[in-house]
């Protein structure tokens, strides 16, 4: 199973950006697990250790986070209010789960409407100490050995090039640049480059893509060197990846644009500026498209278009709100359901007036009914986006018609019954039952 679990510290900024302090990457490398631990601090306190993980280590830990993630709330918006309170996000990415808490560009102080409740609290401080626990246990093993090999080589080098008793001079071998990269690191923007190679190479294999596109992913999570891609031209070729005919490889490079634009101004310009926005446009609208690729389209629009006019713009200039709807009327896969609806919720807080235009003329509402008429008994995750785009299109204008009134007087009390406070509290269940009397 393709997993990357990842754990941050240090995701509060403000008027500056968040200061990473360290970071935990617990993922499927080449069919072996690798937990990765990296200390971001400074320079000189930079240190990265590493370990691998048993398959039944794994199990325990993907399943412990699946169901115990499932349960808890993400801030409303996304890299909004740090509502756990611990300057650490967790990022849980799967083929059939995904979860984060703090934008990749980390959190502000935009305070957010939904609060984990103390007891979801306490839930995921224990789910963070987990990854640490795996981390401080695992982490540390194969990165001494690792260690010994280089220094054991560096010290062979040393002797073997120090002067001899005659003074007679001799010719130095060459340093192998793998004990160089080892002392001094290969700096990101090395990196960077280096993996678009890989993804570009087509004798590497879609494995060794795949991989080097997570870690790039990883590297763009940094605020610097998401710019560092404009910086280098390297948004032609990753926005190349994005007509891969693997539909990992787009998925994986979509993944990417995703994150180096979240919360992001420069990136959001220049990756608008390239022809993203509207290749990711094309790309929901293909039909034949893979499901995968189309969820993570909608998670790097709602990334392009946050706090940024200019691609909100476009957006809607280009058929933004007919394509969000035709997903709600054909797609079937939960994932897009889900992240076109919160799209719209994005929307609303983004651009009211028009949103709630769009909504209106198009009978968006209707749609969302639909859906919980489908999925409400079984997905609370879409049922509660559904009524927190209620909500927030309510704070604007009503506008149901007669039959969405009624169906919803039948619906809501239902949906209350069954999922109760799990995601609305008791003054959000009365608003909602309050616009529809």
């Amino acid at each position: 199973m393709a997993f990357r679990i990842t754990l941050t510290e240090g995701i509060v900024g403000g008027f500056k950006p968040a200061t990473i302090r360290r970071m935990i990457s617990i993922a499927d490398e080449n069919g072996e697990v690798i937990v990765r631990s990296s200390t971001l601090k400074s320079r000189d306190d930079y240190n990265v250790m590493q370990g691998t993980l048993t398959s039944q280590q794994v199990g325990t830990l993907v399943n412990d986070l699946k169901v115990g993630l499932n349960d808890l709330p993400t801030e409303m918006t996304s890299g909004g209010q740090d509502i756990y309170g611990m300057d650490t996000s967790i990022s849980f990415q799967s083929n059939d789960f995904e979860w984060r808490n703090g934008g990749s560009g980390g959190c502000t102080n935009e305070e957010s409407e939904i609060q984990p409740t103390p007891v979801q609290k306490a839930l995921f401080q224990e789910l963070v100490q987990k990854i640490l626990s795996i981390s401080q246990q695992y982490a540390v093993q194969s990165q001494k050995l690792y260690e010994q090999f280089k220094m054991d080589k560096l010290f062979q080098w040393s002797v073997e090039n120090s002067e001899s008793s005659n003074e007679t001079p001799q010719t130095l071998n060459n340093l192998d640049p793998e004990i160089i990269d080892h002392i001094l690191g290969k700096s990101d923007a090395v990196r960077m480059k280096e993996i678009v190679e890989i993804v570009l190479d087509p004798k590497e294999t879609v494995d060794s893509k795949e991989n080097a596109l997570d870690d790039l992913e990883m590297l763009v999570e940094q605020i610097d060197n998401a710019n560092d891609i404009e910086n280098m031209n390297l948004w032609p070729k990753i926005l190349s990846f994005l007509s891969l005919p693997e539909a990992s490889l787009r998925k994986h490079a979509i993944w990417v644009c995703g994150t180096a634009v979240q919360n992001n101004i420069r990136a959001q310009k220049a990756f608008t500026d390239k022809g993203g926005l509207k290749i990711l446009m094309d790309i929901l609208k293909d039909s034949h498209q893979d499901d995968e690729v189309r969820s993570k389209a909608l998670y790097a629009i709602s990334g392009t278009i946050k706090h940024n006019a200019p691609a909100l713009a476009q957006f809607e200039k280009d058929g933004g709100y007919d394509v969000l709807l035709s997903l709600l009327a054909t797609s079937d896969d939960l994932s897009i359901l889900r992240k076109t609806v919160f799209l719209f919720n994005t929307l609303l807080i983004q651009d009211p007036t028009v949103a709630t235009t769009q909504i209106k003329e198009k009978s968006i509402n209707k749609q969302f009914i639909n859906l919980l008429n489908k999925h409400g008994s079984g997905d609370e995750d879409l049922v509660d986006k559904i009524f927190r785009t209620f909500l927030a299109e309510f704070q604007h204008s009503l506008s149901l018609t007669e039959d969405e009134v009624n169906e919803l007087k039948n619906i809501l009390p239902v949906m209350k019954k069954k999922y109760g406070d799990n995601f609305l509290s008791s003054t959000e269940w009365a608003e909602l039952e309050s616009k529809i009397q």
